[in-house]
């Protein structure tokens, strides 16, 4: 008996629309790792240290041991509570022990230079010229991403990404010309992306502002940490 040749066309075009739309899924599992891979990363890592009572601590605040745990495994090892941070840079940089965040900030970066910005923030953080310096009467201006578009990941760092987590009484360090600042966190908002209140207004107080893009993967809203320095 002969194979139909309708029936024979309606098998191959049902193989071709099941390789399509496995081709599809496969093409969106990938597109979903791109994108939230570092964010899920990120949240994996802040969970897990938390679950194993491990914390992120500057390598010259731990007094103990020979060799401070450099990295999650080896503090399981060494069964050190603490996993070291070495600045990437005192010249200008920061730490934020809780999430993980050690950068180098890039100084001065013009808000209505578009390449400027764009090259600052494929660095990491960046600091809003005219506003204060650390240690300084005034508003600190850092900004960065939490997440990228696809088409960006490879341009643009997100270290950012877990701001959302930080709370009242948190610490974020500042080192600027070799001198360490301990700012500590007072308050934590979301404004639209217009909002210049908290880039523009008079601090009265050495403050530091923290700005990303609210929620993660997405610039429809700006998150907004504040801290004032540390007495």
């Amino acid at each position: 008996m002969q194979n139909n040749p309708k029936l024979l066309r309606k098998k191959r075009i049902v193989i071709f629309l099941d390789l399509i739309i496995d081709l599809l899924i496969i093409g969106a599992l990938v597109y979903m790792g791109v994108v939230y891979g570092p964010f899920l990363y990120h949240e994996a890592d802040y969970y897990l240290r938390r679950l194993l009572n491990k914390s992120y601590k500057v390598v010259e605040d731990i007094d103990y041991g020979p060799k401070p745990a450099k990295n999650i495994i080896e503090s399981i090892v060494q069964k050190a509570p603490e996993i070291a941070i070495e600045p990437k840079s005192k010249e200008f940089g920061i730490i934020i022990e809780k999430i993980g965040v050690n950068e180098e900030v890039i100084q001065d970066v013009d808000l209505t230079d578009k390449k400027g910005m764009d090259s600052a923030l494929k660095r990491g953080v960046a600091h809003a010229k005219g506003t204060a310096y650390p240690g300084e009467l005034g508003n600190v201006y850092l900004f960065s991403h939490s997440t990228v578009n696809v088409w960006d990941i490879w341009r643009y760092r997100s270290p950012f990404t877990l701001l959302r987590k930080l709370e009242n009484g948190d610490r974020v360090i500042i080192f600027y010309k070799e001198q360490r600042y301990d700012y500590i966190v007072y308050e934590k908002k979301v404004v639209n992306p217009d909002s210049i209140e908290d880039l523009t207004g008079f601090a009265e107080e050495p403050t530091l502002t923290l700005q990303t893009c609210e929620p993660p993967g997405s610039n429809k809203y700006r998150l907004i940490v504040k801290a004032r320095l540390e007495d």
